[in-house]
């Protein structure tokens, strides 16, 4: 045993000692004695020391137990719905617990023979079946059979159901339970069970399927290997589940208990026997046929004999006739722990309870609870009253185990001494438990007496207006203790397993009862339902809180409960008539739970608000109410021309309105579309008219026409207004692809260049061919040819040569058809690259580009002089413009990226847009800008890729500057490094950090974009409002409500 388990165990020990010579020594009454409720105080800090001690205990043994048996903690059993509830096994109850629930020494022996015998008959029946009414000590004698079995080595597992330990009431546990159990006491079914375990089971719960893979299977694998008189025992299960659940558990265990190789023990109520035909092996004791009147006074005798007269116990013994319970309550009421008590008087007031009645025992049972509930009540301060009889009533109504500290959160009590001294005069009925500090009923028969209003009279408990007020009262710990960012993860970019001490934040910043409301109230609105009060409430917590209670059920590991929990409240409203809001905001607030909790998102807390929010659907009221309180957020937007876009074709030209306003595109397939820049919308087309693809596009100076050249040579005007075309060319006789297109400055020429080298000139007005000339040789092709700004010049590249040739257009003189080079005046030749050059809009610059990135700037006017040269690009640039001022340049290049340049001295200037959006469909990853554009303003800069897709950034917006400000911090936001994993719907940087969760309807359409504006794309976009808050400053996200009376 680890020597840290040795070190929990001596200080639990010293613990103990020091409270058992406390109680020696103390004389009451003595003038020199402490105060008892100093002694308590001091008793009660002890004893919650020895729960921390537990705690740590608990958490050593379960490691070790890891180590040695990792095959079993590894498995579903453990680590699915179908974890073992430990609270519920025999053999791990405390030892001061254990003494309550064992009989009483030299009581129920012959019972406890039978037992015995059967236990140890090999040949006898599977099932021992012992049935008793309410009282009859049940409970006593399974914890006492099962403490025989353990020391004779055959108890192979035990579940006892009570409501006095966490767990012990999910019917699903039951099975997992007595299977881990059984793991431990046989080696050989833990290597039957590995094999089942292994397989994927169904997650949703199902007891056959639990009962058949968990027990039949591997019990019948190992028939021989087990002791054939191994006793698996349940105790009361019809006293905290329903018959139907009963049943579920009970029909496998009666039809296949011959075939089992275990024995089974069962204690329940006489109804549950009536409702299942046992099973022909099975065997059953019924307590009402043995007369415990013996034992019974025996007990009384053992405890009272010192204090009372012999003869007023044999009146307490008769007034308890069959029933344990009544014996042991007034052992208890007449001495109770920590208070001093006239026992003379509790003895005369149970002694006048009527020794029989028409409706048999249960009456006396009545009677002395009345006793009891009227020496705590009767006569009292009313404030102390109330105090006491809203403890009592919650620990009645609980849907949990619930500890003091847990009350006094729940209905705003100053300090846990309140609740001790409210239920001081009620401990003959309840019991705090020493080691978890779990106040319980001592039994269900008082609860049953509290809820029956003809049996408790002027004590009943009202449990629709006590759930009434427990729901509210949940509402209101969840209004004051939840919050944002309640366990102060440092980081967005983790999940939650990886974060090393996530238990300690969650129990530090969690309390049990935060825990405990966030989990359960909707099981006291389910009781009373709906209300103007609890759907006010309702309304409250949906709209203000609902968030932050994801985050306390998905740290604690709920969140799917709590999806399941928001679906019942759907029912619960539809029960009443509630407003249509109301009940839209609960669909909203279940749908937005679902989604965050089937996806990978909940795997870390803080992409609650990073990315379940912002692909929240618009139109929902969780989307509407908690999105503003937010800042810096991801945008999720859908683009209104994605319902076009059903096929996507790559860009082969674009062209950009006068104003900056709109941008033309045109694609493979002849599809011409003009959009708008600001909304995304398309304002013209889709159009395919054209006879070939687009290779060339360009607006008018007034903006209302535009022209396009296709790859066969023709030209066509078109007016943007009426879609109609005002003028076209013929196709040439052979393929001409059209390179480039301009408009003149006067608005009444057009001109444009073929790839056989042709130039021509249309007269808008007349539509009539005004000029063609030829500028090479007919032998010869252009690669590349641009206009300049006023038509007065083009430049173009020859195939195979990588000379730039000016030539001069506004030499009326020219002939039709001319051969430029016989003319030193029209033609002038700059040392070229064969890459791409663009010309500055004033007509004096020249940039052209190599294929190793280098750019090059020359004076048009001093022919062959650089002015500057420089380089960014590790490959060569696709294409580059310069600024209206022509004092930068913007180049794209084929390593997907995007740069700016002050053309003076070369300097780059902002950041590199390394591909600054990515498709979350990786096989589209590789596409480049083919076309950059400056605005006519000069602030903003268009690019049109490849795939169809238009950027646009603002030079001088808050999202560029805030680019400009982190774009070299420690978690880059620009996120060009960003990838979409293959095995889940995690986007991750390049060191395999958490950015953001994609739902799995967005992965082949979805866009993220952290700096321009998408337009043109046929799906949602993911764009970046100013400074975002993601990684170590995603904390910073919540700006709260913007009405502050809803906090």
């Amino acid at each position: 045993m680890p020597e840290s388990i040795h070190s929990i165990i001596r200080d639990m020990r010293r613990l103990i000692i020091q409270i058992k010579l406390r109680r020696e020594r103390y004389q009451p009454g003595a003038a020199e004695s402490t105060s008892i409720f100093v002694l308590l105080d001091q008793e009660i800090i002890q004893y919650y020391s020895i729960v921390s001690l537990l705690s740590q205990f608990q958490v050593e043994i379960q490691e070790t137990f890891v180590k040695t048996q990792k095959r079993l903690m590894d498995s579903i059993i453990v680590h699915q719905r179908e974890t073992p509830k430990f609270g519920a096994m025999y053999n791990v109850i405390l030892p001061t617990d254990l003494n309550r629930h064992l009989c009483a020494p030299d009581t129920c022996l012959g019972l406890l023979d039978t037992a015995r015998t059967w236990a140890a008959d090999t040949d006898g029946s599977n099932i021992l079946w012992i049935t008793g009414m309410a009282g009859s000590g049940k409970t006593a004698i399974a914890c006492t059979i099962c403490d025989q079995l353990n020391k004779d080595r055959q108890l192979g597992a035990s579940f006892f159901c009570s409501d006095a330990t966490t767990g012990r009431q999910d019917i699903y546990q039951i099975i997992p339970t007595i299977a881990f159990q059984l793991a431990r006491f046989s080696g050989k079914y833990l290597d039957a069970l590995s094999t089942p375990l292994e397989a994927k089971l169904d997650t949703t719960p199902d007891i056959s399927l639990q009962f058949n893979r968990l027990l039949v299977a591997p019990l019948s694998r190992t028939r021989d290997a087990l002791p054939k008189n191994t006793v698996v025992m349940i105790d009361a299960l019809d006293e905290y589940f329903d018959t139907d659940n009963a049943r579920a558990i009970l029909e496998p265990l009666l039809r296949y208990a011959g075939e089992l190789p275990i024995k089974i023990l069962l204690t329940s109520r006489p109804e549950l026997a009536t409702v299942l035909t046992p099973s022909s092996t099975s065997s059953s004791i019924q307590l009402c046929q043995i007369d415990p009147s013996a034992d019974i006074y025996m007990y009384l005798d053992r405890v009272l004999s010192p204090v009372i007269p012999s003869y007023n116990i044999r009146k307490l013994s008769e007034l308890a006739g069959r029933q344990f319970i009544f014996a042991t309550t007034i052992v208890h009421y007449l001495f109770p722990e920590h208070e001093r008590i006239n026992i003379k008087g509790r003895l005369l007031a149970i002694l006048d309870i009527p020794t029989y009645s028409s409706e048999g025992s249960g009456t006396r049972l009545d009677g002395l609870y009345s006793t009891i509930l009227s020496t705590a009540f009767d006569n009292k301060d009313p404030v102390e009253t109330n105090t006491r009889q809203l403890v009592l009533w919650t620990i009645v109504h609980a849907k949990e185990p619930i500890t003091a500290i847990k009350i006094v959160e729940l209905l705003g009590l100053i300090t846990q001494e309140d609740v001790i001294m409210a239920i001081q005069p009620l401990w003959s009925v309840l019991h705090l438990s020493s080691t978890t500090g779990i106040i319980s009923l001592r039994h269900k028969s008082f609860r049953e007496f509290l809820l029956d209003p003809v049996r408790s009279g002027k004590y009943h408990s009202n449990k629709i207006e006590h759930d009434e007020f427990l729901a509210c009262r949940c509402f209101v710990v969840m209004r004051k203790l939840l919050r944002f960012h309640i366990c102060d993860l440092e980081t967005s970019t983790k999940l939650d397993k990886d974060v090393s001490d996530l238990h300690d934040r969650t129990t530090k910043a969690i309390s049990p009862a935060l825990s405990n409301v966030c989990r359960h109230w909707f099981k006291y609105l389910e009781i009373v339902g709906p209300s103007n009060k609890t759907i006010e409430c309702l309304e409250d917590f949906l709209q203000c809180r609902l968030l932050f209670w994801m985050e306390v059920m998905n740290l604690k590991g709920w969140i799917a409960e709590g999806e399941g929990l928001l679906l019942q409240i759907l029912h619960w409203l539809s029960q009443a008539n509630v407003p249509p809001e109301i009940y839209q905001l609960a669909v909203d607030a279940h749908h937005f739970v679902k989604s965050f909790s089937t996806s990978a998102a909940s795997d870390s807390t803080p992409h609650i608000y990073i990315s379940a929010l912002p692909f929240a659907p618009k139109e929902s009221r969780i989307y509407k109410n908690y999105l503003p309180q937010m800042q810096g957020l991801f945008i999720v937007r859908d683009l209104p021309g994605r319902t076009y876009r059903q096929q996507r074709h790559s860009t082969t030209s674009g062209a950009l309105s006068p104003d900056g306003t709109r941008v033309a595109t045109g694609s493979e397939g002849d599809v011409l579309s003009i959009w708008d820049l600001h909304n995304g919308s398309r304002i013209f087309g889709p159009v395919n008219n054209c006879t070939s693809d687009i290779t060339s596009l360009a607006f008018s100076p007034d903006g209302a026409r535009i022209a396009s050249g296709s790859n066969d040579g023709k030209v066509d005007i078109w007016d943007i207004h009426t879609g109609q075309i005002l003028a076209s060319t013929g196709t040439t006789e052979r393929n001409n692809r059209v390179l480039s297109i301009a408009f003149l400055p006067d608005d009444h020429h057009l001109v444009f260049s073929r790839e056989d080298g042709i130039i021509q000139r249309l007269g808008l007005h007349s539509g009539t061919m005004l000029h063609t000339e030829r500028v090479i040789r007919p032998t010869d092709s252009i690669r590349r040819c641009v206009f300049s700004s006023d038509g007065s010049y083009a430049m173009f590249t020859k195939s195979g040569d990588s000379g730039i040739i000016l030539h001069n257009l506004s030499n009326p003189e020219l002939a039709r058809l001319s051969v430029s080079n016989t003319s030193n005046d029209s033609r002038h030749e700059f040392a070229g690259t064969n890459g791409p050059f663009a010309i500055s809009p004033d007509g004096r610059k020249l940039a052209c580009a190599t294929f190793s990135g280098e750019i090059t700037i020359q004076d048009v006017h001093l022919r062959f002089r650089a002015a500057v040269r420089f380089k960014g690009h590790s490959t060569e640039p696709v294409t580059m413009a310069f600024s209206p001022d022509g004092e930068r340049l913007v180049s794209s290049s084929y390593d997907q990226t995007i740069r700016l340049w002050d053309t003076y001295n070369g300097v780059q200037l902002g950041p590199t847009f390394r591909k600054s959006w990515f498709n979350l469909s990786l096989a589209e990853d590789e596409v480049c800008a083919e076309m950059v554009m400056f605005s006519p303003d000069g602030n903003c800069i268009v690019s049109i890729w490849g795939d169809g897709t238009i950027c646009s950034w603002d030079l001088k917006g808050p999202r560029f500057n805030a680019i400009m400000r982190h774009s070299l911090g420690p978690l880059n936001p620009d996120c060009y490094d960003w990838r979409k994993s293959n095995s889940d719907q995690w986007v991750k940087d390049s060191k395999s950090r958490l950015m953001l969760c994609v739902p799995k309807e967005y992965e082949n359409d979805l866009l993220v974009s952290l700096c321009p504006r998408i337009i043109a794309h046929e799906g949602p976009v993911i764009e970046r409002s100013g400074d975002t808050m993601i990684g170590d400053r995603w904390s910073q996200c919540y700006i709260g409500p913007v009405d502050t009376k809803n906090t």
